[in-house]
This record gives structure tokens, C-alpha cells and sequence, in this order.
């Protein structure tokens, strides 16, 4: 009975060695492969603490981001304009030269429900009425979260092109800023992580690293880490004096590959069939849609 998102299902089942996947959910969602610039890694560290922030925290996000969407398309429709299907569809410029003041600051679920009754979606029902939601900090994070993607893609291709370091920078400071606006407009933020995004930060571009940023949306504790490929002993070694102090058991994923596929359809996804005309005849794969699969609203 588990819902299990389509996006990042279909992000680690399509995963290809040396390359970047990404999807892009516009009016035509478009999904495309950046291959990885020679010597550039993007790697990820799991610091082996699972989840490290609460369940409602990180259903207040989700749910505070829609709430502040609802809002300023209602505002839209009233005024007879389109509506959007998401905040990566509008522009930094577009929110601060007006949408953000469809956007209250602050609501409660109580007055937000008094207003949405008609509004049937998955999401409404984790909608806590003594919350207050800071939407407009939320709206805000997933505008600027957009341009920060685009710029970090373009980046990365601009240092393929030119060999220039300053473009490795500029994509490092891309997850940096999207680190700092988890924990400042999102309000996720973690003791573990923050220790060891500070001795990232230590080595800094002497040891190779960039850049880096919490997976999942900042609710676990993995890093995915913009570095060069030469860093990934230094990483390997900082990993393992993390481990002893911190007494865990941290581990580096050293790129994209086709490992993803397991994570994504691993469990409850895949399940073994004996053939129909025969008991005895060996098992064989099929593809099935479990219970309670659902696609992520962004990606219907």
C-alpha cells in the first residue's frame, strides 16, 4: 500500500553511466541525458543516518508548496489568466514583479481549507489545521530552485566546453545556494549534515570539491557532491574519519550508473510469474502496477 512516485522511479530506472538525467516539467515534460564533463564526478555520500527529518516537517514542505500554488492560481483565474502547473513554471522575474503577492506569507491550514473545499488531491489530506506555513518562503524556494537546476546544467556544459574552472564553480555555488534555501525558506536542516557540509567546505577547491547539496529533497542523509574525479580518495578518506567520530557507517557512491535501476523497481515493482500454461515452466519477470502507485502531481 506504499504510493511510490513515477518521477523519481523513472529518474533511476532510465539511469545511464556518466550521464545526468534530467526532467523538466513543462507543458511538454521533456526528460534528456547530460553526459558528465571528462574528470567531473557527481557523487553521492550516504552519511548512514537514514531519515533525519521528521515525517510532518517534511510533509509541511510539500504541502505549504501546493497550498501557495492554489493561491496564487485562484488569484490568476480571477483575473482571467492561466493558470500555472507549477512553480518551476514561473519565472524569478514573474514572482517578484507580482505573483508573490497572491502568496500570503504566512496560513493556517484552517483558513486555507475554509477557502479550498473543492480542491480534491492527495496532498489536501495531510493538510494540518493548527499548522501555520510559511507559503510564500516555500513559493519562493521552488521558483529560484528552477533557475538554480538551469544553471547548474548550463554550467556544467559550459565547463565541458571551455575546461574552465570558474564554470565548475559557479555549478558548485548552484547546490550551495539550494542547500542554504532548504534550511532558510524550507526550514530543513540537519547537526549531522551540516558537520560534514562544513568539512566539505574546509577542503574546498583545494581538495577538489565544489559543491554540494542533501538528496531527497533534504530529508535524508545523503550528499550528492560536485567534485573532480581525482577528489574521490580525499573524499573516500574524509568519509572514513566521519565514520569513526560520528560512529556510523558512511558510504561513497562514486557516480551515475545503472545501479539506480535497483533502488527504483526493487521492491513490490518487479515480482515473478510461473507461465500461465505450465507450473513447472521457470519463473520469468513482468512489470506490474502495484497498489497504491500513484505519479507525483508534477508529473501527471
Amino acid at each position: 500500500g506504499r504510493f511510490v512516485g513515477l518521477t523519481p522511479t523513472l529518474t533511476a530506472g532510465m539511469a545511464r553511466v556518466g550521464s545526468l538525467l534530467t526532467t523538466e516539467h513543462s507543458l511538454d515534460p521533456v526528460m534528456n541525458w547530460v553526459p558528465l564533463p571528462d574528470h567531473v564526478n557527481v557523487a553521492v555520500v550516504d552519511l548512514g543516518f537514514g531519515s533525519l527529518i521528521a515525517q510532518d516537517v517534511l510533509d509541511s514542505v510539500v504541502v505549504g508548496t501546493h497550498m501557495g500554488l492554489e493561491r496564487m492560481n485562484a488569484a490568476l483565474v480571477k483575473a482571467k489568466q492561466n493558470p500555472r502547473g507549477g512553480w518551476g513554471q514561473v519565472s524569478p522575474t514573474e514572482f517578484e514583479g507580482g505573483l508573490r503577492n497572491h502568496v500570503p506569507v504566512k496560513e493556517t491550514g484552517a483558513d486555507w481549507r475554509a477557502d479550498f473545499k473543492e480542491v480534491e488531491r492527495q496532498w489536501v489530506e495531510k493538510v494540518v489545521p493548527e499548522t501555520s506555513y510559511r507559503l510564500r518562503a516555500l513559493a519562493e524556494h521552488h521558483v529560484r530552485e528552477a533557475g538554480r537546476a538551469r544553471r547548474f546544467l548550463d554550467s556544467l556544459q559550459e565547463y565541458a566546453r571551455t575546461r574552465r574552472d570558474e564554470h565548475l564553480i559557479e555549478a558548485g555555488r548552484a547546490m550551495t545556494g539550494s542547500q542554504r534555501s532548504l534550511a532558510e525558506k524550507c526550514g530543513i536542516s540537519h547537526d549531522e549534515v551540516n558537520g560534514f557540509l562544513a568539512l566539505l567546505n574546509e577542503g574546498g577547491r583545494k581538495a577538489g570539491y565544489f559543491g554540494a547539496r542533501t538528496a531527497e529533497a533534504g530529508g535524508s542523509s545523503m550528499i550528492c557532491v560536485l567534485a573532480q574525479a581525482s577528489a574521490m580518495e580525499k573524499l573516500r578518506e574524509l568519509l572514513r574519519d566521519f565514520s569513526k567520530k560520528r560512529k556510523t557507517h558512511a558510504v561513497l557512491l562514486p557516480g551515475s550508473g545503472q545501479g539506480g535501476v535497483l533502488s527504483a523497481w526493487w521492491e513490490g515493482v518487479l515480482e515473478t510469474v510461473a507461465d500461465a500454461d505450465s507450473e513447472d515452466e521457470p519463473l520469468s519477470p513482468i512489470v506490474r502496477k502495484p497498489e497504491g502507485v500513484v505519479a507525483d502531481d508534477d508529473a501527471e
